[in-house]
């Protein structure tokens, strides 16, 4: 009687232990997705902010333009070549700070790029680590599960007398 209940609740421990492994696995796989499409939408806001942001940039220098065109032309100077050296500052300014919004923009997308990477292996490792803590329950429970082997089939696991055991496979070839 004794016996039985051990054997039930050992196997309830390891039905509970593989149940507990698959549903590790399913909800860190679960976890990691929802974590990918976070740092996908994240990254998705952070390129609309950095279009925004260049847009602005070109504004500005539209207007800066517009500007120093008003200015050169109220006081009589749109032909000489302060007009083009305004323009080339503004042209000057203007492209730095875009390209320091590119720079920005490829640093952020290498940035969500790397924490992708490191949300899938983090996922991986623990679905693994699962699967070893498994493996080390199962291991550990090898002595359980021949004891009620023996008992439950009234012969030792692998010993000349249980039923159809036949021995090694030699082959006849040697």
């Amino acid at each position: 009687m004794g016996l039985e209940i051990g054997a039930a609740l050992l196997f309830a421990g390891t039905v509970a232990a593989v149940g507990g492994t698959g549903y590790n696995a399913y909800a860190g796989a679960k976890a990691a997705k929802a974590s990918r499409r976070a740092e996908s939408l994240r990254q998705r806001q952070m390129n609309l902010d950095s279009a925004m942001k260049r847009r602005e940039i070109l504004r500005k220098v539209q207007l800066s333009r517009s500007q120093a065109l008003s200015r050169t032309t109220q006081s009589g100077a749109s032909s000489s070549s302060a007009l083009g050296g305004a323009f080339g500052e503004i042209a000057q300014r203007g492209g730095e700070d875009v390209n320091y919004n590119e720079f920005s923009t490829d640093v952020g997308n290498d940035l969500f790029r790397a924490n992708r990477d490191f949300t899938t292996w983090r996922s991986n490792a623990e679905t693994g680590q699962g699967i070893a803590n498994l493996g080390m329950n199962l291991i550990q429970s090898t002595p359980t599960l021949t004891s009620i082997g023996t008992e439950a089939f009234g012969k030792k696991p692998g010993s000349s007398t249980s039923p159809g055991y036949r021995g090694p496979y030699i082959s006849s070839i040697y």
